[in-house]
């Protein structure tokens, strides 16, 4: 899965949940696929450079440790092993402080664009939204415009932090999500480890890399700095072909 920064890709045409915070991003089945896809959507041709030389990569802990499940943190800590035995040159990170303030910055900003943008339907047909959506919705309405903008003004200052320490590396990896996928389609998941490149509009590139005992996929998420993806590629075909996870895995539980 790849989430191009911020603007890149045009979100023309795609009906908006909160405009500062969509971005156009797609799944392919492979990095390759992927990069040839990226060529296709911006209208520009990239020779295909997988990572020769094993990458410096910066591995978040912290925030994304205590919210993952045991399972998902023992997956990507093996994950991020392996890659280190491949020869990647791997150093734990300590996450800036503002780093902290990233979900209800977040949740400010999208409760009071989405309710900007469903506000005029939501007055004549709120009756139609799901409860949770209604709720989300009459949320942001209440959110002072003072609020909003401090929200803002707090966003700055993480994309800041966050660039400056992302800058040292090449890359930084981190689980895809907090747990591996829920079952039934009525949760997608929590976005805790998405939302805070959606909030800083970097490029995040997401390669399997393991499986749970149930035969569920894990992620391991790769994460630049804006205008990065072609450089993420080529680290993530790198990791892509040292865990070896392969196109279709074995299925743990057998046939």
């Amino acid at each position: 899965g790849v989430k191009p920064t911020y603007d890149l890709l045009s979100r023309g045409n795609v009906f908006p949940l909160s405009w500062s915070l969509d971005h156009i991003g797609f799944m392919t089945r492979t990095t390759q696929d992927a990069h040839i896809m990226l060529e296709a959507l911006t209208g520009r041709e990239k020779e295909w450079l997988p990572n020769v030389n094993a990458p410096k990569i910066g591995l978040l802990a912290g925030y994304f440790k205590e919210n993952a499940t045991e399972e998902v943190w023992q997956g990507f800590e093996k994950t991020a092993a392996k890659i280190w035995g491949e020869g990647a040159d791997i150093e734990t990170v300590t996450l800036p402080k503002s780093f902290n303030l990233v979900p209800d910055v977040h949740r400010v900003i999208m409760s009071v664009e989405t309710a900007a943008v469903h506000e005029d339907m939501f007055k004549t047909r709120g009756d139609k939204y799901r409860s949770y959506m209604r709720g989300f919705i009459a949320s942001g309405l209440l959110v002072p415009a003072t609020a909003y903008l401090r929200a803002q003004r707090l966003r700055g200052i993480i994309i800041h932090d966050m660039r400056k320490l992302i800058e040292g590396f090449d890359c930084v990896i981190c689980p895809s999500a907090t747990d591996s996928a829920p079952e039934g389609l009525e949760w997608t998941g929590s976005p805790a480890f998405n939302s805070p490149w959606s909030l800083t509009g970097f490029p995040s590139i997401t390669v399997p890399s393991s499986l749970t005992e149930n035969g569920l996929p894990l992620g391991l998420q790769i994460i630049g700095t804006p205008y990065s993806e072609w450089e993420l590629l080529g680290i993530a075909a790198w990791c892509e072909d040292k865990l070896e996870f392969g196109i279709r895995p074995i299925d743990p539980r057998g046939s």
